[in-house]
């Protein structure tokens, strides 16, 4: 293929999923760049939380004069709902992960807490309908007898097998509600700190800004 000067270094080749570029220099020695590297990014929701179930998690004190959202213990059903939306960097087909930061403020609390998702997914553009739902526990996460103390508990993979044919891509979006399990064993309030997703990013934008067939986005 024909050479490209980048800052006195041709161009040779480019390597495969590695995402490295191999260059040759002057002195016809080469050397390979590393141009980019997949890697996790948090996902946050967007536009806030919508209050549901039997009864609303509410807002009281963590720690004075801080104040969280609530979901109380011995299968209250506090529901939450969030929304995601998928971003431009994410790797379609590849897996993600929920995961909830949360804490209590009770002096040394036991047993377990454990959270539940409820969600689903479409793609954008009219191409998908929210019509399949998911449900996704995640472990118990024993309570550390410490006041306070930072918890975050996250779910096993959430893969492209597991969605009944549904692709994951940018501009789709995630509805989530988000609850205890009447599983657990800790009758405390759990604050919740935050609620999101770890994707798989590839630091790249799309070349589209969007998809209207359906047949996914370019990468640049």
């Amino acid at each position: 293929m024909a050479n490209k000067t980048i800052n006195g270094f041709s161009t040779a080749s480019t390597s495969d999923s590695t995402h490295k570029m191999l260059v040759q220099k002057s002195d016809n020695t080469t050397e390979s760049l590393l141009v980019r590297r997949n890697g996790y990014h948090d996902l946050k929701p967007t536009g806030g939380y919508t209050p549901g179930g039997a009864a609303s998690p509410s807002v009281g004190v963590f720690i004075a004069p801080l104040y969280e959202l609530g979901f109380d213990g011995s299968g209250t059903n506090n529901v939450a709902t969030y929304r995601f939306h998928i971003p431009h960097d994410f790797v379609e087909g590849s897996d993600f992960f929920f995961h909830v930061h949360w804490a209590l403020n009770t002096v040394s609390p036991t047993g377990n807490v454990k959270w539940k998702v409820t969600w689903r997914y479409a793609q954008g553009y009219e191409n998908d309908a929210f019509d399949t739902e998911y449900v996704t526990t995640l472990p118990d996460a024993t309570v550390n007898a410490t006041q306070y103390k930072h918890h975050i508990t996250e779910s096993a993979a959430i893969t492209p097998a597991s969605m009944s044919g549904k692709t994951v891509r940018t501009d789709g979006m995630i509805i989530a509600s988000l609850e205890r399990d009447t599983t657990d064993t800790n009758n405390d309030t759990a604050f919740m700190l935050e609620f999101d997703i770890h994707y798989l990013s590839d630091g790249t934008a799309t070349v589209a800004k969007d998809d209207l067939t359906g047949t996914g986005f370019v990468k640049v």
